[in-house]
């Protein structure tokens, strides 16, 4: 049987194969359906010259397509990063119920990465004061968060600033 942990190795891999082929940044993921992969995506906004061209949203068109809907509400999301506004927005619009993520903004940030900024804006643009947003997603309602860190994720993104590529 698969475990989470596996299905993140899965995601990393992913985001290994998009840096490693020149495809884009260093993201992957996974979305799973009754322990089965129905969704992989890697960051290819570099071939694509689409800067909406991430891995989650990649692993979700898939898992849609495979599934033959357009919702996801008994699926789980993996990612190697965790995803950007664009992602975690369009994993609501699709009910998905359990998000699973590997390094957070603040893990990217370390390296050079910036783009948790863009999370602190819209929480202030929501109406929570900035100070009140630590970066890390938490579980709601409709959705569980989890981290998941595993070395490999964290290694990928340390291999990733030494080719001096920006995130």
């Amino acid at each position: 049987m698969s475990t989470p942990e596996y299905f993140m190795r899965e995601a990393v891999k992913e985001a290994a194969k998009a840096a490693d082929n020149g495809l884009g940044k260093p993201f992957g993921s996974v979305v799973t359906h009754n322990g089965s992969m129905v969704g992989l995506g890697s960051n290819t906004v570099f071939a694509s010259g689409d800067p909406t061209d991430h891995a989650e949203i990649r692993a979700l068109r898939q898992a849609c397509k495979t599934l033959g809907r357009m919702s996801l509400e008994d699926c789980e999301l993996y990612a190697s990063g965790q995803p950007c506004l664009m992602c975690l927005g369009t994993a609501f619009l699709l009910r998905v119920p359990v998000l699973y993520y590997a390094n957070s903004y603040a893990d990217a940030e370390a390296l050079g990465y910036a783009g948790g900024n863009a999370s602190l804006h819209l929480a202030r643009a929501l109406g929570s004061p900035q100070k009140d947003f630590g970066g890390d997603f938490v579980s709601t309602p409709a959705m569980r968060v989890v981290r998941l860190q595993i070395p490999e994720a964290e290694e990928l993104l340390r291999r990733w600033k030494e080719t001096g590529k920006s995130l």
